[in-house]
């Protein structure tokens, strides 16, 4: 089946994001969209349906994490992306059901 990759991006902030991404995509990478740090970028791989209507989506959050600040419990790192004056990390929610319900 072939497979394709798609960009999705992230704002520079402290609160959690959601993004809705087909079902079982895979994050493959993450960095800054521009040099003036604006946005990260996050790029996922998944089988397209080509038909949107026929595509299965998911809410996944997502952390944006500066370098020395804490890591949300029952998170997984995606990435790190970076410009030379500042470092981020981001890192997924590991289990969502719903809008913004966590389940441990």
């Amino acid at each position: 089946m072939m497979r394709t990759i798609f960009k999705y991006a992230l704002a520079i902030q402290d609160e959690p994001q959601v993004i809705e991404l087909p079902k079982g995509a895979k994050i493959r990478y993450v960095a800054i969209k521009d040099m003036h740090g604006t946005m990260i970028c996050l790029w996922a791989e998944f089988a397209p349906m080509w038909d949107r209507a026929e595509v299965e989506f998911e809410e996944r959050m997502f952390y944006v994490i500066r370098t020395g600040n804490a890591i949300p419990e029952d998170t997984q790192y995606v990435g790190t992306a970076q410009i030379p004056s500042f470092v981020w990390h981001v890192y997924e929610q590991l289990k969502i059901v719903g809008e913004h319900d966590i389940v441990s």
